[in-house]
């Protein structure tokens, strides 16, 4: 993402061909390794990387790199360290485009270290440079959103903002609650239940078959005793089921 400021006029000659936020650099390849928009305060570096090109009408423009805290302060160098620097032969002592050509830069922030770095690189320039600026001052990586620039002649050529510490947003996982099972008992045949009475159904029915049997038993001795009907008197025909063994007639 390309970021302008209204209060300065971009160049007009710079092309930009890339640039990514990321943490890591290639500094053999002098490319970064894995694009990321965020950063968090564990991070050792977050970077941001560019890749351009100088015109023949950005020829004599001083060019600088900038870091802007979260408050919109700028953070000066005051020391350096690591500090590497590749001069051209017609370098007459300040920091220019001397001619047209491609252009890498990296301005990134130790979030662990409390340091910067800042590096430029090209054939096109006065001075290539590559160092790290310790002690960037008292509790300087609050969350918050971050701003790297580089400038020909105070006008701005890339402008990046990225964020450091941001707290994401809390994702609510909803709690299921599992459904109660209610499990009613089998009643197998041979379990007891009370019957009408408050007695077992099992023993109300084994006394139900003993009175069946005993007024069977009433029934046939009854019938066994009762005398021959008047029919049977007169026409002399008694059943054999009217009487016992000893009162059947010869």
């Amino acid at each position: 993402m390309l970021l302008v400021s209204a209060s300065l006029e971009p160049v007009a000659g710079f092309k930009l061909v890339d640039q990514a936020t990321c943490k890591e650099i290639d500094w053999n390849l002098r490319i970064y390794k894995q694009r990321v928009n965020e950063f968090s305060l564990t991070d050792e570096w977050a970077y941001l990387w560019f890749k351009g090109s100088f015109e023949t009408s950005d020829v004599g423009a001083t060019y600088e790199v900038r870091l802007y805290h979260p408050d919109g302060s700028r953070f000066n160098p005051t020391a350096m360290k690591d500090g590497v620097f590749s001069y051209r032969r017609d370098y007459r002592g300040d920091i220019r485009v001397m001619e047209g050509g491609e252009v890498v830069g990296v301005i990134g922030v130790s979030i662990t270290n409390n340091a910067a770095r800042f590096y430029v690189n090209s054939t096109a320039v006065s001075v290539s440079y590559s160092f790290i600026a310790p002690n960037m001052g008292p509790s300087p990586f609050k969350p918050g959103e971050w701003r790297a620039e580089f400038t020909l002649d105070g006008r701005i050529a890339v402008s990046q903002r990225f964020s450091i510490g941001k707290t994401p947003p809390t994702t609510v996982i909803p709690t299921t609650v599992a459904p109660t099972t209610v499990t009613s008992p089998i009643v197998t045949e041979t379990e007891t239940r009370p019957g009408a009475a408050g007695l077992p159904s099992n023993l109300l029915l084994t006394g139900a078959v003993a009175v069946i049997v005993v007024l069977l038993g009433v029934y046939v001795y009854v019938r066994r005793k009762k005398p021959p009907s008047i029919v049977e008197l007169a026409t002399g025909e008694v059943s054999s089921s009217s009487m016992t063994g000893g009162e059947r007639l010869g």
